[in-house]
């Protein structure tokens, strides 16, 4: 017997805008168990020597930008491991799981994420944070290794 697909809630926002905070409380409230899937936890699988390589992520400043605005490139080992997270997500709902995608979607990256969640159901959530507080909470935080700060700036928040 197959089972009935779950459901997927993408958190879509920049870095420290409460993303994971949001998917605990809704995991604490949920009548039903929610995954926690977050795109962070799969950046952090990747070699130390794919940060700053174009085969990996690079992060480098948009001249002339005001405020300082950091264009990220992906080169073909993260393409990959995103693609992989994304068909992850798709067969854990697929297997009947409900899922909280926790996530920083790039211009021109949603229609990879329909095209591998077509058919399912999926909530997209825009998660928004005033730019100081984001800035807080990355001081407060740290700094991962996949991160460059301060990155809520660079990524747009408000």
């Amino acid at each position: 017997m197959t089972p009935q697909a779950g459901s997927i809630i993408i958190l879509n926002g920049v870095g420290s805008a409460g993303k994971s905070t949001i998917a605990r409380q809704l995991q604490a409230v949920a009548r039903r168990p929610l995954l926690h899937v977050e795109m962070d936890k799969f950046l952090d699988m990747l070699p130390p020597a794919c940060f700053g390589n174009p085969e990996g992520l690079v992060f480098s400043p948009v001249p002339g930008r005001s405020p300082p605005e950091i264009a990220i490139h992906s080169g073909p080992v993260v393409l990959r491991l995103l693609d992989g997270m994304r068909a992850a997500v798709a067969a854990l709902a697929r297997a009947g799981n409900d899922v909280i995608l926790d996530d920083v979607i790039l211009d021109g990256e949603s229609e990879a994420y329909r095209a591998a969640f077509a058919g399912l159901t999926v909530h997209w959530v825009g998660v928004q944070v005033a730019l100081d507080i984001a800035e807080a909470r990355e001081r407060i935080r740290g700094r991962p290794r996949n991160r460059i700060g301060p990155l809520a700036a660079r990524q747009g928040a408000p």
